[in-house]
């Protein structure tokens, strides 16, 4: 069966569906089917998923009876029950924030050995706003939580706490149960704990399918104990947040978290311990429950990552987790993308790719670096995968040059065979056909031509609401915005399932193609901007790009403020160095690009360079472990310069709240001040320090 929650004319639906799978085999018969490599296959209906599932275990060892098609019944169903884009609506759908607190008599609660008590249980629904507490004792509100919805459960025992939970859960069964670090804690803490105390079935209780599976992940080295609920979602806000916000945080504790993001802190406990709070304070204990649930709620509300996982999601037509997997994520895609042309997939085989080398990123000579500009190449791996025609089909396997980057960007090689074959070079050598497009470049450019559309939408509708305050046209703007943002992760991603062994379509020769082209374009940067600011600047030989790092380049227009500038205030250098970037350098990069696309015979030109960052002032330690002082980026001006950190000590978890602030103020003296100014804070300091 396929089991199936839903929305049916405006009512919730929860069923077990019969399916009817179908696989295809190769065939000398005409048919309307093909694979990628335009072979003909012939469609193979089957009664069941069974018998499905049968005929592949009994053929997958046969060498010459190839089987096609989607072998995930669940996808392979949705795609052929909705063929067209989904029409979702968000109001529909029941998230619900969770969070858990337990005793810690005998320390920190361990997944694997649940001795510690469940206390309090709070979710909150995302669209209500309702919230709801399970626990033990009294609850009066104070003016932490007054102004909420609270409604307080109370239960006679953990015991009771535990089954009014599950009896609750059953009649309000989510879809999507969020929380912070749920998968690996709040989740599989619960369900072990109910396990404990109460009958082995009641777990069940959890799923509206009546199945709860036990897992294991590795993660960092660390084997983990996860809990999939069939039916309901787990999306937990962590791992949304560090997978889709594109930002390094110091830390990743929630507290942290909603301090930078909401202005708003966890409740302060007052106590050293755990369980001096809960035996100390019980009311606070709960309200300090309370806000830890509607801290990530408020999260949602503002950052809408969820909403941005179910938009990837229905795109995809897969299950709300699967977004976390670029491969699961462009598996579908692509299975999506090929079944509206009637090409069918082949099936995935166990790969042990070989080590591939990856992005070029230059040693810098370390110190401070005034007038900082980064180049930044727009989507650049999936922007060559378009300019190389890279793809399964249109790889010629044994057209392999003998060329390396070193060579390339000598220019030394002979390269015109390239244009009598009619072929595309990587930087690795291996050339692809360039007489049709690829179905990688293909799927690629529409994501490209989705993004701009879904801009240009959220854009017209942003001026339609400054002009009427629609409130209809919020929901509009956040939809395209999702949209946009939607396609973004997936272009971003698509290298990552390339270079993984358990995508269908992995090749390392692609995968090693696109990062070896990646360090030939971003080094040809480089030596084009040298070459330029030497010009101008009258210099020679002088390195003004000290640093390059997989897709951007960094120089330091130092010189050329002080050869044409120096009696000009720092707002107009600003502004010259920002039209000069425009007018000028991007303009010569972007003719070096085009150069390099003819000489390695490109299927087409995709290669673009855009101004990132301003800085007047900049410090690199080494490699990745760099601070600048910005002022304007991709446009944006700052009325206070803005400090862009990257692995220095104030932007690791592991360095003391106490101290990252005194080198956050440490690192500013040394971007707009004297030594003289950073030695005396730095005295001030240790004095300070010495007395605590």
């Amino acid at each position: 069966k396929i089991l199936f929650r839903g929305i049916k004319d405006g009512k919730r639906i929860t069923g077990r569906h019969d399916f009817m799978p179908t696989l295809f085999v190769k065939s000398d018969t005409p048919s309307k089917y093909h694979t990628i490599f335009g072979d003909m296959v012939s469609p193979v209906k089957f009664g069941s998923n069974k018998e499905a599932t049968e005929f592949v275990e009994r053929y997958k060892d046969v060498s010459n009876f190839p089987i096609f098609g989607q072998t995930s019944w669940t996808y392979q169903y949705l795609t052929e029950k909705y063929p067209n884009e989904i029409d979702w609506d968000i109001s529909n759908i029941f998230i619900y924030s969770l969070d858990i607190e337990t005793t810690s008599e005998h320390g920190f609660p361990n997944v694997n050995d649940p001795v510690e008590e469940v206390l309090l249980i709070t979710v909150l629904n995302n669209q209500t706003k309702e919230i709801t507490t399970f626990g033990t004792g009294d609850y009066t509100p104070t003016v932490a939580t007054a102004h909420l919805n609270v409604k307080f459960i109370k239960c006679t025992n953990e015991k009771s706490l535990l089954l009014r939970f599950l009896d609750w859960w059953s009649v309000n069964c989510p879809d999507v149960v969020t929380g912070w670090n749920i998968q690996l804690f709040d989740i599989p803490y619960l369900v072990s704990r109910i396990n404990n105390v109460l009958k082995t079935d009641e777990v069940k209780r959890l799923s509206p399918f009546s199945i709860v599976n036990k897992k294991t992940k590795t993660i960092l080295g660390r084997d983990q104990t996860l809990y999939e609920i069939i039916g309901v979602a787990q999306l937990d806000y962590l791992e949304l947040y560090r997978k889709f916000t594109y930002e390094t945080r110091e830390s990743y504790k929630l507290d942290f978290i909603a301090e930078v993001e909401l202005g708003k802190k966890k409740l302060e406990s007052g106590y050293d311990s755990f369980k001096e709070f809960y035996e100390g304070d019980w009311n606070g204990f709960i309200e300090y429950n309370i806000i830890d649930t509607l801290l990530v709620d408020e999260l949602e509300d503002k950052m809408k990552l969820i909403e941005l996982g179910l938009t990837m999601a229905y795109d995809a037509k897969c299950n709300y987790s699967d977004i976390y997997s670029p491969v699961r994520t462009w598996d579908c895609l692509l299975y999506n993308h090929l079944w509206k042309q009637d090409k069918v997939i082949h099936q995935s085989k166990p790969v042990n790719g070989r080590t591939i080398e990856g992005a070029y990123v230059q040693e810098p000579v370390p110190g401070a670096y005034d007038w900082v500009v980064s180049f930044d190449a727009t989507s650049l791996y999936p922007s060559i995968l378009m300019q190389y025609n890279m793809s399964p089909e249109t790889i010629l396997p044994n057209n392999k040059l003998g060329v390396t980057v070193e060579a390339l960007l000598r220019g030394d090689i002979d390269l015109q065979s390239l244009q009598t074959e009619n072929v595309a070079m990587a930087a690795n050598g291996f050339c692809f056909s360039k007489t049709k497009r690829g179905i990688f470049p293909e799927i690629v450019q529409k994501f490209f031509d989705d993004r701009v559309r879904y801009k240009k939408l959220m854009q017209e509708a942003q001026k339609e609401y400054q002009k009427t305050n629609n409130p209809l046209l919020k929901k509009d703007i956040a939809k395209y915005n999702n949209f946009q943002m939607a396609r973004k992760i997936q272009l971003n991603s698509l290298y990552g399932a390339l270079a993984n062994d358990y995508f269908r379509y992995t090749d390392s020769r692609i995968a090693e193609g696109i990062t070896l082209t990646g360090q030939y374009i971003i080094q040809e940067t480089a030596k084009t901007l040298d070459k330029f600011l030497n010009k101008v600047c009258g210099t020679t030989g002088k390195v003004y790009s000290f640093y390059s790092d997989t897709d951007s380049c960094y120089i330091t227009l130092n010189n050329l403020v002080r050869k044409f500038y120096a009696d000009k205030d720092k707002n107009k250098i600003i502004d010259l160095v920002d039209t000069i970037c425009k007018e000028q350098i991007e303009v010569v990069i972007n003719k070096a690009m085009l150069k390099l696309a003819k000489y390695t015979n490109a299927f087409e030109d995709k290669i673009f360079f855009k101004r990132e960052s301003i800085a007047d002032r900049a410090i690199w330690i080494a490699k990745k472990r760099y601070a600048m002082n910005v002022y304007d980026n991709e446009g944006v001006r700052y009325s206070e310069p803005y400090l862009k950190v990257l692995g220095l000590e104030i932007v690791r978890s592991s360095t003391p709240s106490v101290v990252r602030s005194s080198l956050k103020e440490a690192l500013k003296l040394c971007l707009t001040s004297d030594e003289k100014t950073l030695h005396s804070f730095i005295e001030k300091t240790k004095s300070s320090f010495d007395k605590k």
